[in-house]
């Protein structure tokens, strides 16, 4: 059973929640090469990722986003004061129609399975040993590049998203599901 399960996003979706964060999750790509993963919040390119990633990334070229082709990455929008998560924006033609995603807060003990793209959806089980405030602390098989990838319960609903990694002590930090629809709320709800 979830706990503290919400939906964001009041989208009418005939896909399950796995087909729709596979469908939305794309990597961002420097001279052809993976740089980090990234959620698609929106039909025109607005999208979700771990801060870091988008600060001071010049070199970044593009998102490769599997059922659109290429776009050039264009803004970062906005990002949260104290989590590492960020949106951002491709130059993506389309509506600013908003794509349909549960979340649910991570409980400790809970296995978890990461989900990046390389080309392909890679899938990496973990367990969440540890909770803070906007954060959460994994056992995880991560490696560099996987920043920005979705962490996801056994329902396919969003934990949250993949932050540092130290791949020597296979440990990993992820941004909390409450930070990232934080942030959501403000650019699809501005005050």
């Amino acid at each position: 059973m979830l706990s503290s399960l919400y939906r964001i996003f009041f989208q009418d979706n005939s896909l399950s929640p796995e087909d729709t964060i596979n469908q939305g999750l794309f990597e961002m790509l420097s001279k052809r090469n993976h740089t980090y993963n990234a959620l698609l919040l929106t039909d025109n390119g607005v999208f979700v990722t771990a801060a870091h990633c988008l600060y001071g990334d010049y070199n970044i070229q593009s998102g490769s986003v599997d059922s659109k082709g290429d776009f050039p990455r264009s803004r970062l929008i906005l990002a949260h004061h104290s989590g590492d998560v960020g949106i951002g924006k491709l130059e993506m033609r389309g509506s600013s129609k908003p794509i349909s995603y549960t979340f649910a807060e991570p409980q400790v003990g809970q296995k978890v399975t990461l989900l990046t793209k390389r080309g392909e959806i890679i899938q990496t089980p973990g367990v969440v040993d540890r909770l803070e405030p906007y954060f959460f602390g994994l056992e995880i098989n991560a490696r560099a590049g996987d920043s920005g990838g979705v962490i996801v319960n056994e329902d396919f609903g969003i934990v949250g998203l993949l932050s540092s990694v130290n791949a020597e002590n296979h440990r990993a930090y992820a941004t909390r599901s409450t930070a990232i629809t934080g942030l959501i709320n403000q650019i699809i709800y501005p005050t």
